[in-house]
């Protein structure tokens, strides 16, 4: 069981090895917070979450809905644009990663391959939303259902 006040990031892809990995290197991380993995954006937008996630880790590559449709649905709601968005992609190319920081991406991380890399990597990422800089924090938090 987790706790109401621990942190919360929101994993918003459809491959169940990157769950698993990024669960793990994040487990050894950060063993309080909680990630919350949806397949597909229009799961995330449907589900009654009760707390804010810290960030949204978003892949590109997402059935029914791209990942950037997903990102300016985030960006255009009246809670949900304060939360840091995180592309969480295997695509180098130039134009993915202009497209996202465009569309109002915080950041965009590659998805490693490596297991090796993937730990600092999580690491990386945590110490910098979690510990380093103050995120936003919704005065009155709603999730996507009225």
């Amino acid at each position: 069981m987790t706790a109401d006040s621990d942190p919360l990031i929101i994993m918003v892809d459809d491959s169940d090895e990157d769950h698993e990995a990024l669960a793990r290197a994040l487990a050894r991380v950060a063993p309080d917070c909680d990630l919350i993995r949806f397949g597909a954006g229009r799961d995330m937008f449907e589900h009654p979450l009760t707390r804010m996630p810290l960030i949204v880790l978003l892949d590109l590559n997402l059935p029914e809905e791209n990942g950037l449709r997903v990102l300016h649905r985030l960006r255009t709601h009246a809670t949900w644009r304060v939360i840091p968005v995180v592309i969480y992609s295997g695509s180098k190319r130039p134009e993915d990663v202009a497209a996202a920081y465009a569309g109002g991406a915080a950041g965009y991380l590659l998805k490693s391959f490596d297991p090796s890399d993937l730990l600092p990597q999580v690491r990386a990422l945590w110490l910098w939303w979690a510990e380093t800089v103050q995120p936003p924090r919704a005065l009155n938090f709603t999730a996507f259902p009225s």
